[in-house]
Order: structure tokens, then sequence, then C-alpha cells
């Protein structure tokens, strides 16, 4: 299916670049980052009474008209118009969000809960299920990293020093834990010996 296909190129095109630095103003973030479902909702008419979010957001809002008439050389903005950038600035905070998201800090549940969010902040419809998304982000998380050495002693120093834990282990009371932690880093096709 092509839609998965793009999907999981996008994935993996973020996993592999660096996120770049894209200042999303902080009560907008923070809205986005915690999901909220509510963010249109509670938009209040009195001044003194807005939250930090929707300050911000009107302050984009009007940002966004400016450039418009500046542009196009008009002195107001009429309702359809006025809708227009509304939309384009809803999908322009999903784009800069998107491109912020780091996407190794969370599982591929987590990841496509947020990716579906953010569509469904912006209206935009994604054409595969949540299931196929959130197989998609693993298959991805998966692909990008090394294969596990056969053996702990190529495990780099730096790695064994990460996961605070002595490779082979003489206890095997933390082997569930150690495993976890190498799963962040490797791919397993093969077992690992992890005890001597």
């Amino acid at each position: 299916m092509a839609d998965e296909r793009l999907f999981l190129e996008f994935i993996q095109h973020k996993l592999k670049t660096v996120i770049p630095s894209i200042n999303l103003p902080s009560a907008i973030a923070s809205k986005l980052k915690h999901r909220d479902t509510a963010f249109f909702k509670f938009f209040l008419h009195n001044k003194s009474q807005q939250p930090n979010y929707q300050i911000e957001f009107n302050i984009l809002m009007s940002i966004a008209i400016e450039k418009y008439k500046h542009q196009h050389n008009a002195y107001l903005v009429n309702k359809n118009n006025r809708n227009q950038i509304y939309d384009k600035l809803r999908k322009k905070i999903t784009i800069d969000s998107l491109v912020i998201l780091n996407i190794d800090l969370y599982s591929n549940h987590i990841s496509a809960q947020y990716i579906y969010y953010l569509m469904n902040f912006s209206r935009i419809e994604i054409p595969i299920q949540f299931k196929q998304a959130r197989r998609l982000i693993g298959l991805a998380q998966t692909n990008i990293r090394d294969e596990i050495p056969p053996n702990p002693n190529q495990i780099p120093v730096d790695i064994i020093k990460i996961i605070l834990f002595t490779l082979p282990l003489q206890d095997n009371s933390k082997k569930a834990t150690i495993v976890k932690a190498l799963r962040l880093l490797y791919k397993f096709s093969h077992s690992l010996t992890l005890t001597s």
C-alpha cells in the first residue's frame, strides 16, 4: 500500500535526521505535548480571563493576518479568508510539532498517539489505521538500530557504562532489565548470552 510506504518513509526520515530547533510558543507547546483535546473548546472572549495558550494563538493569528494583508495589499480580511488563515495556522503548528517530535524518546504506541493527535488538531486525515501506524513506527524504530553483537564482550564499553551492569552477568535477576535497556539500542535477531 502506497500510504503505508509513505508513512514508513516519513518515520524513517524522522529517526535518521537531527531534530531542528523550532520555537513553538511555550503554552501551545505544553498543550500539544500533553495532547489536550480541548485546545479550542475553552477559548474565552473576555481578554482578562484568556489562558496563555489562547493569548499565544491569538498573537500568531494576528501576525498571520498582518502578513496576509501585506502580501495581498488588503486593508480588511473577510470571514472566508480569516477561516483559511486559521486553518493554515493550525496546520503550521502541527507541522512544527511534527518536525520537533523525537520519536526515539517514545514507544511506537505513544508516538502513534501523538501523530494522530496532531493530525486531528490540524484536521488532516490519516489514510492508515492507528494499528498500522503503530506497527510501522515500531518497524522503523527496529530497522534503524544495529544488530546486537553475538558476544557481550563485543558491545562497546561506553554502552556497557550506560547500562550500569558488567557483562557477562553473575546474577540472572537483572537479565530482564539489561535486555530491555539493550533493546533501546540494538535489534535482536539472535539470542545473546548475558551470563557466564
